[in-house]
């Protein structure tokens, strides 16, 4: 599934670069990773589930939500456990 972009990457990019704002100063500031944000903005990714859903919404380029780990339900929080995720309720 091909993500719907709500916002262009390049604009995105744009908007950074006019900001002075690097694509890594940006990760770290937003807590993800710096080579899942670059590889976001550049499409490599479908941005579904995990740290690149939450890299695309968060730079709003994705409609969606950011489920926090003290939200999670039991599936959630499986997936969570087994992918690195903080665990809930942290």
């Amino acid at each position: 599934m091909k993500t719907q972009f709500k916002r262009n990457p390049q604009e995105v990019r744009e908007e950074m670069a006019n900001q002075g704002l690097s694509i890594s100063r940006w990760a770290a500031n937003n807590g993800v990773s710096g080579n899942l944000a670059a590889a976001v903005l550049r499409g490599e990714r479908e941005c579904v589930r995990g740290e690149c859903h939450k890299i695309a919404v968060l730079l709003g380029i994705k409609d969606g939500v950011i489920t926090p780990p003290h939200l999670r339900g039991p599936i959630i929080q499986a997936y969570a456990d087994t992918n690195g995720l903080p665990p809930k309720g942290k």
